[in-house]
């Protein structure tokens, strides 16, 4: 029993120096990942503003001016 009581008097006694600096370590954890992600989006506008638009080939190889052509002439180029 008195070795419980001492553990958990351990435990209470240094919570107000822990527990500040774990809100600080995850608030600063939190605050690098809203940077990175800030960075990497800049990072992307500037690689499409200097090399152009990247090709985007999940619609089975077929491009927007693809299904514009389509569109208009009723005709299709790819796909079939």
């Amino acid at each position: 029993m008195i070795l419980i009581a001492v553990i958990v008097g351990y435990v209470l006694g240094i919570a107000p120096f822990v527990v500040p600096k774990i809100i600080e370590i995850r608030s600063d954890k939190t605050q690098k990942q809203v940077k990175t992600e800030e960075y990497r989006f800049q990072e992307d506008i500037l690689d499409e503003y200097l090399n152009g638009a990247k090709v985007n080939e999940n619609n089975n190889g077929v491009s927007q001016e693809d299904i514009l052509k389509e569109y208009l002439t009723g005709e299709t180029t790819k796909g079939e």
